[in-house]
């Protein structure tokens, strides 16, 4: 035992003096010992068991996600949206709490606006040299760009124009891509018309022919 002790120990000390990359270890067992249970010298590394990588990362994910609830804003990202439903009604649910503190917010924001939209235009009528009608308005209108299920509400408004629930200007104003509600109903009045005067001339050809 004492043999082997020392030999284990100049092979330490040997490691330790040449630690070049690749060097090779002259390790031999001694012959006395083989015999006890075939033991055999052997040379290992202790490494630390301790890993900080995780832990590192886990640190990183809670201060972020404290981040987001601090600041009500969703986090969105591909790991968190695994599993959820692609849809508007499940994406816009995700950014409720942030529509609602920007709704009570919006109180003392949209006073402001109107405001400086009024100053800026006050300040280019005086400096351009144009007067300002008496009667003009400022509308701001607060928009989110999240997705939504306009489809299905689409298809609502479509059956309440068919109840005449809703009419179809409304219907033109809301959807439509039109800029006057009025002449879009206009022309589409003057289509039904072409299109039932058509019709009529093909039946009384039909009914003459035979």
């Amino acid at each position: 035992m004492e043999n082997m002790g020392n030999q284990n120990t100049q092979v330490a000390a040997n490691v330790q003096q040449n630690p070049a990359p690749g060097a090779l270890v002259d390790l031999q067992t001694d012959p006395a010992m083989m015999g006890d249970g075939g033991r055999q010298a052997k040379l290992e590394k202790l490494e630390a068991s301790f890993g900080y990588s995780e832990r590192f990362e886990a640190a990183i994910n809670r201060t972020k996600n404290d981040m987001f609830d601090l600041l009500s804003v969703p986090n969105v990202s591909l790991e968190q949206l695994k599993g959820l439903m692609q849809s508007g009604k499940s994406m816009k649910a995700l950014y409720w709490e942030l529509i609602a503190r920007c709704e009570d917010k919006w109180a003392s924001w949209e006073p402001a606006l109107e405001w400086l939209s009024h100053t800026v235009l006050k300040m280019e009528a005086a400096y351009a040299g144009f007067t300002m009608p008496a009667d003009y308005t400022v509308h701001i209108e607060a928009l989110y760009p999240i997705l939504e299920d306009d489809f299905d509400e689409m298809a609502n408004d479509q059956q309440e124009v068919a109840h005449q629930v809703r009419s179809r200007k409304s219907y033109i104003t809301k959807w439509g891509t039109a800029p006057d509600a009025d002449a879009e109903l206009r022309q589409i009045k003057l289509e039904e018309t072409l299109f039932a005067d058509a019709f009529d001339a093909a039946v009384a050809d039909l009914t003459a022919s035979d």
